[in-house]
Order: structure tokens, then C-alpha cells, then sequence
């Protein structure tokens, strides 16, 4: 390092000393042509002539402008002093109306205070930056304006609170370059030189955003847009950088690539490192946003993809939020649904269980509560109620009965055990009913209809039904019949053997109460025979009294 320090010295200084006798001819040229200008033209003119002829050679030279110009007063002087022959002196006095000494001891003086100034100048503006070892003895600060300001080793500058950075040899340059108006230009994405390669010395210098990106700048200065101070590139500013130009890279080759919907929920919409978008979105006819991995066009609707922010994920997630509670608001309100919906299932099931079961039973109790004793039709498994037993619970049998006839439409024992219980409070809607059985031959509905009739005071029509019942085999149109021809209702020629056939059939169809007539009628009769016998026997014994009587009168 020091061989390569020594010789990288050695170049600096026979750079200088060529660039010296260039400025110095220049300078000659210069002052010349100054000389010459003053004889030819005005004196403004001339004037802006040469100060803008100094100005150039400072600039092309790259030398203190100071310095630059004090050499360039040495320079005038000695021509001047040569171009007095050519009236120079006597141009001044002219010009200004005083004598030729006057004038060159005025010029004299002036131009020994401006040397002077401009020496003082040129010494503090280039402070001795090194010791002769090569170390820095001076840290510098740059300005807003332009201009370099050389402080003794602090931390910071007390004047404006900037860090006072220690300079390099090579960063001397780039400082001249500064100084001269030169500012930082921003580098892209072409291959770039961090680093020089004789002395590893930082030749960029770089900004860091917030977010993390990172741009580099070809001298040093201030960022043109935040007005921050650049700094001098390290090793892991410089891997940085290059990881982000190769994400750049990436993003711009992906994004060749036609978009392809993401799930937002697992996206990364951003570069961890430089914090740029990564994502794209759209909404569609719906309003509901639709996110892509490359920016584009949608590749059904052409519609443009816009890059994604925070806002628009703010917003998102907010409506996202607002749909799922509308959602969660309308599966509580199916369940709620679907629960009322399961009671009324619930109900409804146990409501038909429950007229299952009652249909189920309405056979039995309507049996129980309605049948009729005498009906050959009659369930075995009960005896069945007389009439006067059935009026006392016939609500409660004409409701069952009205379920088995529903459940059971073709059993005819049903319907006729309900028109028995509707005939308690509504004959005349059981009449129909009634007929309806007889034309099916139910026998047991002849007696029912022919006693609703009598209880009508109609008795042709209710003789008519019963002697139909009795043709049909019906024991209660029997008994009933017989009643009426005992009562004298039915006329015929021998009343009571009528009564006592039609007591006898019924009684042989299984009629109860018949059977019990019968046997009652039996004992009449044997008693009315035991009677005529007794009357006989009687009637014979009093005739042979009465007999013995006469014939004892004769003797």
C-alpha cells in the first residue's frame, strides 16, 4: 500500500508541475490579449473579455481561483510594464485625466492590495490537508452554496451541525470539482465503479430513503430532491444497492410476463428491502377487488391494472371486514332461519306422531265409545254402548270416529258408528249417512234411520226401513218392529205370534234383549197356558161340584 501511495504521489506531482506551465503560458496568453484589448476596444468590453478569459482557465485548470488570479495580476504587471512602450501608461492617463506617474503609482498600489488579497485567499482556501506522512490533518464540510469549509478534526461543524468527513487524496479531486460547480448526478442501472482500484478508496457516494432504497450518485454533495448530504459508499451499502437492482431487474423481466391473480391473504404486496409495490389490482363488475402479481392489462376486459398502496389495502380490508360480518350476519340469520325451520319440522313431526298415534287410537275409541252391541259388524274386542250410554260422551265419540272414518275411508263400521254419534244432536245429518250404509247393505243403519223417523212422527217411512232391516237381517229393526206391532202400529192378524217370531230371529241373530223378550214372552205364554189349564181344571171341578150338587137335589 505504501509502494503504490509513493508512486501514485509521483504521478500527482509531475501532473502538476505540467499543469502549472500551462496555466502559466495561458495566463501570458491572457494578459496579451488584455493588453491588446485595452487599445482596441472599450473599456467594459475589455473588461468582461478578461474576466472571462480568468474564469476559463481556473475551470480548465482545475486551480484555486484566488491563486488564479493573483498570478494573473503578477503576469499584467510585467507586461505592463513592457507594454509602456507601446503607450500603455499614457492610454491610463489618458483615460482617466491625471499624469502617467500618478497613474502607475496609483495602479502600483491598487494592484498590491488585490495581490495581496487574493494571495491571503488562495492560502486559506487551500489549507495543508496532509501532514507530509501522507495523514489527514483536516476534515472538511460542504455547503449548500458550493463551497468547501476545512475545520481542525471534530465531529461535527459547529456551524451548521453537519459531520465533518476526513478526506482521502482522490477525494481531494472530487472536492475540487465540487468547489468548482460541479454537483452529483444520479446513477442507474449500468455497471458501476464503488470502489477505485488502487487504493479501494470510495469513488460514489449514496443515499438512503426511509424505506431503504438506495441511489447512487457519481460525486458527493446533496440529494437534489430531499437536499440531504450524500455519503461515501461502504461494502454493505454497496451489496445492498446490488440486491436491489437485482429485485429491479426481476420485477422488470416479470413483468414481461402476462399478471396472474394472487390470494391477497398470503401476498407479499411489497419489497421487504426497497419497500416498492409488488402487487396490482382491479375491481370488477361486482366492485370486489381482484389482486395480480405483475402490473399489465386484464386479459379478458383490457382493463389497465393500477399498482397497489396502503390505501388501497387499508380499504380493502375494511370492506373485506364489512363483507364478513354481513356474511357471519347472514349465516346467523339462516341459522336462526334453519332453527325456526327445525322447531316447525320438530312440531310438525311431533303433531303427526302425536295424529298418528290419535288415528291409530280413534279406531279403538271410536269402537269403544260409539259401537253399537247389536252390530254384526262390531269389533270383538268390545261390547259396545246402548244408546243412552253413547249420548253421554258423544262429543268426545263423534271426534274419534271423525278421525278413523279420515283414516280408515273404506271400513264401513267407522262411518257408522260416526253417524250413530252425530245422530245425538244433528239426526238430520246423519240420515244421509245412514243410507249411504243401507245401500251398501250395513245392516246395523236400518234400525238407526228407521228410529230417527219415528222420533220424526213419520211412521210409513220408518216401517218401511225397518221391515228393509229385517229383510236384511237386522236384529234391532226386529225388536223395534215388534214393538211397534205389540203397540199397534203394524197391524196383523195374529199380534202376538208376530211379536214373538220377530223377538225370536233377533234373538237368534245374537240380539241380547231379544233373547230376554223371548224368554220372558216364553214364561207368558206358559203362564197364560198354566193359567187356561188351572181355569180348565177349575171350571171341570166346579162342574163336577156342581154336578154332585144336583144329584144330591134329586134324591
Amino acid at each position: 500500500m505504501d509502494k503504490e501511495s509513493d508512486v501514485v504521489k509521483k504521478n500527482k506531482a509531475e501532473t502538476s508541475h505540467r499543469r502549472n506551465f500551462l496555466v502559466a503560458f495561458a495566463i501570458l496568453a491572457i494578459t496579451v490579449l488584455i493588453v491588446l484589448v485595452f487599445r482596441m476596444v472599450r473599456d467594459d468590453v475589455a473588461e468582461h473579455i478578461a474576466k472571462n478569459y480568468v474564469n476559463d482557465v481556473i475551470e480548465v485548470f482545475n486551480i484555486n481561483k484566488y491563486l488564479g488570479q493573483a498570478i494573473t495580476i503578477v503576469v499584467s504587471l510585467v507586461l505592463l510594464f513592457f507594454a509602456d512602450k507601446f503607450g500603455a501608461l499614457k492610454f491610463f492617463a489618458d483615460k482617466f485625466g491625471a499624469s502617467e506617474k500618478s497613474q502607475a503609482v496609483a495602479l502600483g498600489g491598487i494592484t498590491s492590495l488585490l495581490l495581496t488579497y487574493y494571495l491571503v485567499m488562495a492560502y486559506g482556501t487551500n489549507p495543508h490537508i496532509f501532514d507530509p506522512k501522507g495523514n489527514p490533518i483536516k476534515c472538511y464540510v460542504l455547503t449548500l452554496e458550493g463551497d468547501v469549509r476545512w475545520l481542525e478534526p471534530v465531529d461535527a461543524d459547529p456551524l451548521t451541525g453537519r459531520k465533518c468527513h476526513t478526506p482521502t487524496a482522490r477525494m481531494v479531486e472530487s472536492l475540487t470539482s465540487y468547489v468548482q460547480g460541479k454537483r452529483p448526478q444520479r446513477l442507474g442501472d449500468e455497471e458501476i465503479d464503488f470502489f477505485d482500484p488502487r487504493t479501494s478508496e470510495p469513488i460514489v457516494w449514496y443515499w438512503k430513503a426511509k424505506s431503504g432504497t438506495i441511489e447512487i450518485f457519481n460525486l458527493m454533495g446533496f440529494h437534489p430532491e430531499t437536499g440531504e448530504e450524500l455519503l461515501p459508499v461502504t461494502r454493505d451499502t454497496v451489496e445492498q444497492f446490488k440486491l436491489q437492482r437485482a429485485q429491479r431487474r426481476q420485477v422488470l423481466l416479470k413483468r414481461q410476463s402476462p399478471p396472474k391473480q394472487i390470494d391477497p391473504e398470503t401476498y407479499v404486496f411489497f419489497d421487504p428491502a426497497t419497500g416498492e409495490a409488488r402487487g396490482w389490482y382491479r375491481r370488477n363488475n361486482n366492485g370486489v377487488y381482484e389482486f395480480y402479481d405483475n402490473g399489465g392489462f386484464h386479459p379478458q376486459t383490457g382493463e389497465q391494472l393500477k399498482p397497489v398502496d396502503n390505501a388501497i389495502l387499508t380499504k380493502w380490508r375494511a370492506e373485506k371486514k364489512e363483507a364478513e360480518a354481513r356474511q357471519a350476519a347472514e349465516r346467523s340469520r339462516q341459522e336462526q332461519e334453519a332453527q325456526l325451520q327445525a322447531d316447525r319440522q320438530e312440531r310438525q313431526r311431533q303433531a303427526l306422531v302425536e295424529r298418528e298415534r290419535q288415528e291409530a287410537q280413534a279406531g279403538v275409541t271410536c269402537d269403544q265409545l260409539a259401537g253399537n252391541p247389536s252390530d254384526p259388524h262390531r269389533s270383538g274386542e268390545v261390547t259396545g254402548v246402548r244408546y243412552d250410554e253413547l249420548r253421554a260422551h258423544a262429543t268426545e265419540a263423534l271426534q274419534a270416529c271423525r278421525v278413523a272414518r279420515d283414516k280408515f275411508p273404506d271400513e264401513l263400521r267407522y262411518k257408522y258408528q260416526f253417524a250413530r254419534a252425530l245422530e245425538i244432536d244433528d239426526p238430520d245429518k246423519a240420515i244421509p249417512l245412514y243410507r249411504q250404509l243401507m245401500s251398501k247393505n250395513y245392516v246395523a243403519a236400518f234400525d238407526n234411520l228407521g228410529s230417527i223417523y219415528m222420533r220424526k212422527h213419520d211412521m210409513k217411512t220408518a216401517i218401511s226401513v225397518l221391515k228393509a232391516g229385517v229383510a236384511a237381517n237386522d236384529p234391532d229393526s226386529m225388536v223395534t218392529l215388534s214393538n211397534l206391532v205389540e203397540k199397534g202400529y203394524l197391524p196383523v192378524q195374529n199380534p202376538v205370534a208376530a211379536k214373538y217370531a220377530l223377538l225370536e230371529r233377533a234373538a237368534q241373530l245374537g240380539h241380547s234383549g231379544a233373547r230376554i223378550a223371548v224368554d220372558e214372552q216364553k214364561i207368558e205364554i206358559q203362564q197364560r197356558q198354566q193359567e187356561h189349564i188351572s181355569q180348565q181344571q177349575q171350571q171341570q171341578m166346579m162342574l163336577e161340584m156342581f154336578g154332585t150338587i144336583l144329584r144330591g137335589v134329586g134324591r
